[in-house]
């Protein structure tokens, strides 16, 4: 299966090949048509039928609906792709697909180099800028993402509509907003039935603590198609709102769709090619949830100290913490990471590490705001009554019609922990200490 976008001309040509910007800097490279000069058309050859095997493999992946399947296949395919680049060098294909295998694998650092190596071999490819955004993406280099893809916008017309929602992922990464949603809209007029696109406007919304729009946004989304982990999203904002029930069917939802035999969605609606959609979902990795860490989160009595525990222990909370924090030690500044580990540091208990945390999340990105909501909880489950009423009087004069869950509007009238400054009986000054004084309060009595 030869495909036609990688074919090289032979060309004797020499000069500088202006690089775009992939590894953060601009550089200049040989032209792809004069590494190709001296190609050796048996190596090339035995490269084309690995790379074709491997394309077999990959594009199989999901036949069985099998998960066990779908890596095994990938294992297959990253074999004969690293025996395809040994047999020719200079072979722009295999170096692409083996990027986006690593980029499934999550080495992502590996999948830059590759990634790079086939764009110096054919700078015109699309596939490859589109390819090398998503894996700056997904190793938390959002402005290096936001670059490539404004650049492939600009190259190809036809791709408006979903290199946008890309883009607007990008901005929302950033803390941009206002970019972020423009984005996110010029993707929807583009093209209309985008998943992708709406996916973004829901998450931008929650985190805006807009939760009526961000609810219309995700269920608009899933109205035009199965995706599990915007039914996590939504179970999200049904415990803010406290309609249990639902969330508990959002659950449910999720379990059943993200089994055994989930597909990841579709890459052509990031304008990948039919023949390389190899089912790569950068987006899932927006929440790093489970519905364990949620009911782990969902309980507000101390008596449920153990099942708090147990559901913490079933939705991994560890494992992701882990995950979420590793984005957060390549860029300090990934405001989201940091939140989603301030959600996680809630469903573990760490209410004290969860507050802390969502304040660094506010200082980053104060657009953020249904954080004040979460910086609430996480101060009143600590103690500290009087600064979580303060957090969610904040988010509530931003939004005073959003209807909260009950535990949130217990925090609202709380009484406050902060003891009255002592008194002193009529006629008696105060002592230092003891409450407010006046000038004459403080200038002692003299009998002179």
């Amino acid at each position: 299966m030869q495909s036609n976008w990688f074919h090289l001309r032979r060309l004797a040509a020499v000069g500088a090949l202006l690089c775009v910007t992939i590894s953060g800097t601009i550089g200049s490279s040989m032209p792809a048509s004069a590494q190709t000069e001296y190609w050796n058309t048996k190596n090339r050859a035995k490269s084309q039928n690995l790379t074709s095997t491997a394309l077999n493999y990959l594009n199989t992946r999901y036949t069985k609906s099998s998960t066990k399947n779908a890596t095994k296949n990938l294992n297959q395919a990253i074999v004969l792709l690293k025996q395809a680049i040994e047999a020719d060098d200079t072979d722009p294909l295999p170096h692409y697909l083996l990027g986006l295998c690593l980029n499934i694998q999550g080495s992502y650092e590996q999948a830059l180099d590759l990634m790079r190596k086939a764009y110096s071999l054919n700078p015109k490819e699309h596939e490859v800028l589109l390819a090398t955004g998503m894996t700056q993406y997904l190793n938390g280099h959002y402005d290096k993402a936001i670059t490539l893809w404004e650049k492939l916008a600009t190259e190809q017309k036809s791709l408006i509509g979903p290199v946008n929602a890309l883009i607007g992922f990008g901005y929302l990464r950033q803390g941009d907003f206002e970019t972020a949603a423009r984005s996110f809209s010029t993707a929807k007029a583009n093209s209309p039935g985008s998943q992708l696109a709406y996916q973004g406007i829901a998450i931008l919304n929650y985190l805006a603590g807009d939760l009526t729009q961000s609810k219309q946004a995700a269920e608009h989304a899933l109205s035009l198609g199965a995706y599990p982990w915007l039914n996590l999203l939504l179970a999200r904002i049904d415990y803010l709102e406290g309609n249990d029930a639902s969330a508990a069917n959002r659950i449910k939802t999720f379990k059943k769709q993200s089994g055994s035999k989930y597909i990841p969605r579709t890459m052509t609606a990031m304008g990948f090619s039919k023949q390389h959609d190899f089912r790569l979902d950068p987006f899932e990795n927006e929440i790093y949830d489970s519905p364990g860490a949620i009911l782990a989160r969902s309980i507000n009595d101390n008596k449920k100290e153990s099942r708090r525990k147990s559901y913490a222990k079933q939705g991994k909370v560890d494992e992701s913490m882990n995950k979420a924090k590793r984005l957060t030690s390549i860029n300090s500044s990934d405001y989201v990471a940091l939140h989603e580990t301030g959600m996680l540091q809630l469903s573990s208990g760490d209410y004290k590490g969860a507050a802390t945390t969502f304040q660094d999340v506010l200082r980053l990105c104060p657009n953020c705001r249904v954080d004040y909501i979460y910086l609430a909880e996480a101060f009143f489950k600590s103690g500290d009554v009087d600064n979580a009423k303060k957090s969610l009087d904040y988010y509530q004069k931003t939004y005073p019609r959003q209807n909260l869950a009950a535990n949130y509007k217990n925090i609202a009238t709380a009484t406050s922990t902060t003891p009255p400054p002592p008194t002193t009986p009529p006629g008696q000054k105060p002592l230092p200490g003891e409450g407010p004084q006046t000038p004459q309060d403080q200038t002692p009595d003299s009998d002179f």
